[in-house]
């Protein structure tokens, strides 16, 4: 399961299932679940202004639709759309080719959808992740490292790393951090506008066997989220959470320990 929210709608997506729903989200902030569309075949359902973006599943196509789940006309092909993720420019469905780049018109203007071609020789992005808004999102390349997708240049590049990664997130700021967690259970950051690479010391358990690239954007069970000065790592075995200044060569700011396993976690309050 997938979800997705803008300011009025939050998605929710069941790939295996092919179906997804948006609903209203003011009305789940009053504790009701109102359906405002549904939607079958989907691989994934995004919600970006008032439209929604479906991974047509079926039809190897991401179509356009409006918030009650209606055609607008605008699609494009996307063999096997697997994961997405919005951002600033649009919403992103990855394909297995790269990805299709949904951007709203403005001043009256329709939306566009456009192909964006990966690289070849690598494996694909199936799950994206950022820090939340910006235009660059980085995912997981099977174990040869990780992609980063600038939707705002329309281009790829893959970035090979030492170890497999089990999770990967794009600050995105003027130093072009990358944060990741390494296979060792380790976090690397890759200050991008330097070349420089800094790593903690283990964190989390090793974990060899993760499906690299396939469906959790954060790895299998790895819980990473960024914010503009920090990552925080989830570690559900110890029940801890790790807070990392990836600016100031990775340095673990502190460990907090959680009264309940962190399998699932959110920042607020910034």
């Amino acid at each position: 399961m997938t979800v997705a929210s803008s300011e009025s709608t939050t998605t929710v997506s069941w790939p295996d299932a092919g179906h997804a729903v948006a609903l209203d989200r003011d009305a789940l902030g009053r504790g009701t679940v109102r359906a405002t569309a549904e939607v079958d075949g989907s691989a994934v359902l995004l919600p970006v202004d008032d439209l929604l973006v479906t991974g047509d599943a079926e039809g190897d196509r991401v179509r356009v639709l409006d918030a009650s789940g209606e055609s607008t006309g605008v699609d494009a092909p996307c063999t096997d759309p697997a994961g997405g993720i919005v951002t600033r420019v649009g919403a992103v469905v990855g394909c297995a080719d790269g990805a299709v780049l949904v951007a709203t018109g403005t001043g009256g203007d329709s939306p566009t959808a456009e192909v964006v071609a990966a690289p070849e020789g690598h494996p694909r992005a199936t799950a994206f992740a950022n820090r939340s808004g910006r235009p660059t999102v980085a995912a997981l390349a099977g174990e040869t490292g990780y992609w980063l997708l600038d939707t705002r240049a329309r281009s790829w590049e893959h970035v090979a790393t030492d170890r497999p990664l089990r999770a990967v997130s794009a600050v995105d700021d003027a130093d072009e951090h990358v944060v990741a967690v390494d296979a060792d259970g380790r976090v690397v950051v890759h200050t991008r506008a330097t070349g420089d690479t800094a790593t903690t010391e283990v964190l989390l358990a090793p974990d060899d066997g993760v499906a690299h690239g396939d469906g959790d954007p954060h790895g299998a069970g790895t819980v990473l989220q960024l914010d503009a000065q920090r990552a925080y790592v989830a570690d559900p075995a110890d029940d801890v959470v790790h807070e990392v200044d990836f600016a100031d060569d990775a340095r673990l700011a502190r460990s907090v320990e959680t009264p309940v396993r962190p399998v699932v976690m959110a920042e607020v309050g910034r």
